[in-house]
């Protein structure tokens, strides 16, 4: 039986397991789709940022979140600091859209 070689670069990113969090149920579909077609294998969405923070703090298997900036209950910023306090390995993304200067220096700090 052959063994399989370690996994090439881009193999490794594909694998990536990726953690979407909005509260657009719709954007969620259509960004997992695109995810999806371009070869990304493990996206997992969360449409309450609550839950997605404890899903993290357990230690839910999750290298990138992709963040939107504005859910009810908890906002991006408050999920991203939840994260980078308990996971500071994982990446974050913040997306929003909302045209907004201050936003992009808060993610920023």
């Amino acid at each position: 039986m052959v063994q399989p070689g370690p996994l090439t670069e881009k193999e490794r990113i594909m694998t990536a397991s990726i953690l979407l969090v909005d509260d657009d149920p719709d954007f969620l579909q259509l960004l997992t789709l695109q995810l999806n077609e371009a070869g990304y294998r493990d996206v997992r969405r969360e449409y309450d940022p609550v839950r997605a923070a404890h899903e993290i703090e357990a230690g839910a298997e999750v290298d990138l979140a992709l963040i939107d900036m504005t859910m009810p209950e908890m906002d991006g910023l408050a999920l991203l600091d939840r994260i980078k306090v308990s996971r500071p390995r994982i990446e974050c993304i913040m997306i929003t859209a909302v045209d907004e200067v201050r936003a992009a220096v808060e993610c920023l700090k």
